[in-house]
C-alpha cells in the first residue's frame, strides 16, 4: 500500500502542476485586454433592464472584455461538457463553475450568477434555476446557459435562450 500512496502523491503534485501550467498557457493564448468598471457601474447597466432585482456584489471592480473574446472563450470552456446530475452537478454548480473558471483562469470576474425561474418553452414553469449574465466592455448584457453554452444578447423583454424562457429574481457578481 505504501507504493500506491507514493503513486497517488506523485499524481496529485503532477495534476496540480498541469492545472497551473494550463492556466498560464490559456491566459497567454487569449490575449485579453480587460476594461475595469466599478460595482456601481455594473448596477447602472443591470438596473436599466431590471430596476428592482437584488444585486449582490462580492467585488468592488469588475474586468470586462469584448463579446468576440467571450465567443472565443466559450469555444474552449469545458463547463458545458460536464454531465448534469441533480443536486451535486446541476444548474447552480454549472453557473458557479463557469463564473469561477473565468475569474480564476483569465481574471475576468464580470460573469454574474443569476437566480430565477425557468420555463420549458414560454409558459411551462419547470422550476427555479441558476444561469449566468455577462457584461461586455461595450456595456452590453448577455445571458448564458452554462450547461449548453447557448446565449442571448439582452435588450429588454423576455429572456429566451434555446427556446426556453428565463425570469430573473436576483443577481450575484463576484
Amino acid at each position: 500500500m505504501a507504493q500506491q500512496e507514493q503513486v497517488n502523491q506523485i499524481a496529485k503534485r503532477l495534476g496540480l502542476a498541469l492545472i497551473d501550467s494550463g492556466m498560464k498557457m490559456l491566459q497567454s493564448a487569449f490575449h485579453l485586454n480587460p476594461v475595469s468598471i466599478t460595482s456601481e457601474e455594473v448596477n447602472r447597466i443591470i438596473r436599466q433592464y431590471f430596476p428592482t432585482a437584488p444585486i449582490t456584489h462580492l467585488d468592488g471592480r469588475y474586468n470586462l472584455i469584448s463579446w468576440n473574446q467571450w465567443i472565443d472563450l466559450l469555444l474552449y470552456d469545458w463547463v458545458d461538457t460536464k454531465k448534469w446530475v441533480l443536486d451535486y452537478a446541476d444548474c447552480d454548480n454549472f453557473s458557479n463553475a463557469f463564473a469561477a473558471n473565468m475569474s480564476m483562469f483569465y481574471e475576468i470576474n464580470s460573469v454574474g450568477r443569476v437566480y430565477g425561474k425557468f420555463y420549458r418553452g414560454i409558459n411551462d414553469f419547470a422550476g427555479y434555476h441558476y444561469w449566468n449574465v455577462i457584461i461586455t466592455d461595450d456595456k452590453k448584457v448577455y445571458f448564458l446557459e452554462p450547461s449548453t453554452d447557448k446565449w442571448v444578447k439582452y435588450e429588454g423583454g423576455d429572456i429566451l435562450i434555446g427556446g426556453n424562457k428565463y425570469e430573473v429574481i436576483s443577481f450575484i457578481f463576484g
